[in-house]
């Protein structure tokens, strides 16, 4: 298996015979972290040779192949290292040593990250008065789902357009050994009615990432209703570019000075926005775009923070241009003018004070004399680079910031009665739906929780004779915590067959209980918190303003909500909470304070843990940076390692009583996985069995 070889990276052909003297893998990584256990090693083998028999030269098959069943050391970009002399064609240390000296790494990362952009240009809507308000759908075909189409994402709508860009990026993973079909999907946006399909596109990934400037335009196309065949309604342009691994950002905040009037033939004023794009093989791609201001020569935009590998791609020299529009809520935006730069221009103005003039292309007589001078001046008020969310919520960590996490399951009664096999809720089933999405999201969020244990509650059930939208799952009020996920789903799993279903589904109960519980006056340097909130629930709310109103109050509290949609219903209400271009406001007319709800709905990615994690994460380290440093809290220093610590490993599957079902997603913990709480180590009595004392106390507590 050291041996295999890969010519197809260096553009062979399936034609072309196989060059023995390109490795991908070396044999210390292949035997050290998957042929230490023969048995693995012969199965896959075995699994492998009817791939490999459809086409014995294809060098693309054996590609796939050692990526899928060895993949821990090639990717699809770039060629890999060729194994040292000393461990060329020797035989590895099997078993145990070989599991010390190479540990497991993470699973791989076939192919090579990319990001597309789209562009559109002469669509032809519906709107008989006005332009059309477009946006797009990416979807994508891989070879491997079953399943169909994959969305990847869509745009916002642009207003009152035919020919323009869009601001957002879309991140695939491209793969050379396979064909990965792209689907776009245009729309003209209707604020009052159904979208109008304005029509579609398709065409291969490898076509883009192979063509010149990896740039291919195509027709947009829908099919006719008058007429056989289908009807051109424009074009669609799609460009790829390898993403790199700048992680940080720029803070920028700008304002503009005398504007040109745009409104009214030039007797009304602009409301003016501004548009960044970067250079792309020549041609400038739309990567964002700030709010407008009503009516104001002299605006202050907002301060936004732009990543610098969407800015950049971590080049600060790179060229830049900030286009100025007149915003028009009837017609086509007008342009202002636009200057150009780079984030490095941006950074010095910042220091200097030096203006950025705004001139509009010559395009009209009026921009061609000498007397014209700008149609404006932009001022950088505050320009500076920035760790990313990301990497400060580490430094957070690092420093000792106690990460507490709390769960919340929905129990009304259209999540279908526990007995049934079609509930979300089944006891049938295992893991149910609930189930399912507790450890995949509870799993991901465990690690941040400092000393392991889990605030376990419940909503719309009948508690001790009452329905109750906040109550324990393990039936203790005074101690609501669950230790760890699979403290959790015991927990789930009891209440299921002690609290009956309920309703209705109301949310605010549970934040008023939420929001007192991490509201911290102490709250300073030298005490810093946060808390994640994951709700659970089937869709639609009974008490969207108080619910509102408890989001409101949250917002400025060491809070974060998070939200999964588990089943198929209506999920509206959720998305109206996870308030990304607006903040919510209660009914007493304040305002958020910041955005803290992140919604994730589970059926779009229950079979990708990894798409379920960045989601589920998406916004949380930003929230909480956002946080701290609007309290004037800053990153304490790295906590010295604790010398020594107690890790109790999970209970074995086997071992569990009563045919408890396996806990989806848990693994032995070991010293170098297992999350860790220094100094409350807690001593076990030798023979007690944890799991069965949990059930026990379980039932006792419901008793009482």
């Amino acid at each position: 298996v050291s041996d295999v070889t890969v010519s197809v990276a260096n553009g062979s052909s399936r034609r072309g015979k196989p060059n023995p003297g390109r490795r991908i893998l070396s044999s210390q990584t292949v035997s050290g972290s998957k042929l230490a256990e023969p048995e693995r090693g012969t199965a896959r083998a075995a699994q492998a040779r009817p791939l490999l028999a459809q086409d014995p030269t294809s060098e693309a098959h054996t590609y796939v192949y050692a990526h899928r069943s060895l993949g821990r050391a090639a990717t699809a970009c770039g060629a890999q290292g060729e194994p040292s002399r000393a461990t060329r064609g020797r035989v590895q240390p099997q078993g145990a040593m070989a599991h010390a000296a190479a540990a497991p790494a993470p699973g791989p990362v076939l192919g090579c990250p990319v990001e597309l952009h789209l562009s559109f240009a002469d669509l032809k809507g519906e709107d008989v008065l006005t332009e059309s308000d477009p946006f797009a759908e990416l979807f994508v075909r891989d070879p491997r789902d079953k399943h169909g189409w994959t969305k990847v994402g869509q745009t916002a709508p642009m207003r009152n357009l035919h020919t323009g860009s869009w601001a957002e990026g879309f991140d695939v993973n491209f793969r050379f050994e396979e064909v990965q079909t792209l689907l776009v999907k245009v729309w003209d946006h209707d604020r009052n009615s159904r979208h109008d399909f304005l029509g579609q596109a398709s065409l291969t990934l490898g076509t883009v990432m192979g063509a010149a400037g990896q740039r291919v335009t195509v027709a947009l196309e829908r099919p006719s209703t008058f007429r056989s065949g289908t009807s051109r309604r424009g074009a669609i342009t799609v460009l790829g570019e390898k993403r790199s691994g700048n992680d940080g950002f720029l803070r920028l905040h700008m304002r503009a000075h005398n504007l040109d009037s745009k409104d009214w033939g030039g007797l009304g004023r602009s409301d003016p926005y501004y548009v960044l794009q970067r250079d792309v093989a020549g041609s400038f791609v739309s990567i964002f775009q700030s709010e407008y201001h009503k009516s104001n020569n002299s605006p202050i935009w907002k301060e936004h923070g732009i990543p610098l590998d969407k800015l950049c791609r971590g080049d600060l020299s790179a060229q830049l241009r900030i286009q100025v529009f007149d915003y028009d809520e009837g017609s086509k935006h007008d342009l202002i003018g636009e200057c150009l730069c780079s984030a490095q221009t941006l950074l010095d103005a910042a220091k200097s004070g030096a203006m950025l003039e705004v001139r509009h292309p010559p395009t009209r007589r009026k921009y061609q004399k000498s007397s014209y001078k700008n149609s404006g001046q932009l001022q950088v008020l505050r320009a500076e680079l920035r760790a990313s969310p990301q990497a400060r919520m580490l430094d957070y960590i690092a420093g000792g910031t106690n990460i507490n996490m709390v769960v919340a399951v929905d129990f009304t009664a259209s999540n279908g009665p526990p007995t049934s096999t079609g509930s979300l809720h089944s006891l049938g089933v295992y893991p149910n739906q609930y189930e399912a999405a507790i450890a995949a999201v509870g799993n991901i969020l465990q690690p941040y929780d400092s000393d392991g244990r889990i605030a376990a509650y419940g909503f719309g059930g009948v508690f001790r004779g009452s329905t109750s939208h906040s109550f324990p799952l393990n039936g203790i009020t005074d101690d609501p915590e669950v230790q760890g996920v699979p403290g959790l789903l015991q927990a789930y799993r009891a209440a299921l067959q002690n609290v009956p279903l309920s309703g209705p589904t109301y949310f605010a109960p549970l934040l008023d209980q939420v929001n007192r519980s991490v509201f911290n006056p102490e709250l300073s340097q030298w005490a810093q918190s946060y808390t994640v909130l994951l709700i659970l629930t089937d869709g639609a709310i009974l008490d969207m303003q108080p619910t509102i109103d408890r989001i409101v109050e949250g917002s400025s509290h060491s809070l974060s909500i998070i939200i999964v949609g588990v089943g198929s219903a209506d999920m509206s209400a959720m998305h109206a909470l996870d308030a990304d271009d607006k903040r919510l406001k209660a009914s007493n007319g304040r305002s958020a304070a910041r955005d803290i709800v992140q919604f994730v709905q589970f059926s779009e990615c229950k079979n990708d843990g990894e798409a379920l994690a960045r989601r589920t994460l998406a916004e949380l380290p930003a929230q909480m940076v956002e946080f701290f440093e609007a309290h004037g809290i800053n990153p304490n220093p790295p906590r010295p390692a604790a010398p020594s610590a107690v890790v109790l490993e999970s209970t074995p599957v086997s071992s569990m009583p009563n045919g408890s079902p396996p806990q989806a997603g848990l693994a032995h913990a070991s010293p170098a996985s297992a999350p860790m709480a220094p100094q409350m180590a807690t001593a076990v009595p030798a023979g007690v069995n944890l799991a069965h004392a949990g059930k026990t106390i379980l039932a006792q507590a419901y008793q009482l």
